[in-house]
This record gives C-alpha cells, sequence and structure tokens, in this order.
C-alpha cells in the first residue's frame, strides 16, 4: 500500500467515526437497556416512558421534526427538543453538526438513532415551532448514524 492509499484509508476512517459518535445531552438516568422502538410506533408509547430509535432530522427554517425511512403517520409529526442543549451549550460539537445542517436543509437530512423520554399531548398547543407537534422526544444520547443528500426530483 502506498502512502496515498494510507492516507486515503485513514481519512475515511476519521469521517466514518465522525458521523458515528454519540454525543450526551444530560446524564441518562433511566432503564439500562433499551428495546429499539420502530419510530413509525412511538405513538403507542406512554408520555414519560424512555425510548430509543432511528429517525431522520430534517426541516426547514423554523420547521423541523422527525421522520422515517418509510413513510408513516408520525413523519413529521415528532419534535426533538434540542432546546435545552442549546441554551446551556452542552454538546457543542452536535450543536455545530446541527448548526451545519440547518445553513444546508436544502442538501441534507441526518440519521439519528435517539436515546430519549417521549412526551405526548392531545392539547391544542404542542410541541415544536407554533406548537403544531403533539409528540416531542426529549433527548439524553443522539448518535448520528449518517448524512443523507436530499433527492430533488426535476
Amino acid at each position: 500500500m502506498d502512502n496515498l492509499q494510507i492516507i486515503g484509508v485513514l481519512l475515511s476512517l476519521i469521517a466514518f467515526q465522525s458521523c458515528s459518535k454519540t454525543y450526551i445531552i444530560k446524564p441518562y438516568d433511566g432503564p439500562p437497556e433499551l428495546e429499539l422502538t420502530d419510530f413509525c410506533e412511538l405513538y403507542r408509547i406512554e408520555s414519560g416512558e424512555y425510548i430509543s430509535t432511528i429517525a431522520y432530522y430534517t426541516g426547514v427554517e423554523e420547521y423541523w421534526s422527525l421522520t422515517s425511512k418509510t413513510p408513516c403517520e408520525l413523519d413529521y409529526q415528532v419534535y426533538l427538543n434540542t432546546e435545552e442543549n442549546y441554551q446551556e451549550r452542552l454538546n457543542v460539537n452536535l450543536s455545530k453538526k446541527f448548526s451545519h445542517l440547518y445553513e444546508n436543509y436544502w442538501k441534507y437530512s441526518l440519521k439519528l438513532e435517539i436515546i430519549g423520554i417521549i412526551e405526548n399531548t392531545e392539547e391544542e398547543l404542542g410541541f415544536g415551532h407554533l406548537g403544531l407537534k403533539k409528540i416531542q422526544i426529549i433527548p439524553y444520547q443522539i448518535r448520528i448514524l449518517e448524512k443523507n443528500k436530499i433527492k430533488v426530483e426535476k
């Protein structure tokens, strides 16, 4: 293997590691093991329960939400509440990743593994911007699994 190939392999490993890092939002005090819940089944989980799920984080301007790989009823109806993270600056690295996503919303979405508490409401005013979402996840840990390029049909 020549030096150029070695450098290429090293850069690939660094890029892969940066994408799969787990970001701690706040200390986790839930069950030691959580079963992965399908995103489309989150509506079945009671408010206040700990969950682990995989979803895509996507949006535009102030309208951000989670969606699944396959279309379902909950797409764009679940709010990822990262406000505490930004207010307290608990995880600067995650904040940078999200800021980059917000600045390039037309290009990318992030596939995330999220561990947190689910909250739901039947109230008229829900969660997120303008209270439009009826379910929110308060994250304890977020792992960025991959950055996905948005496909634009012409």
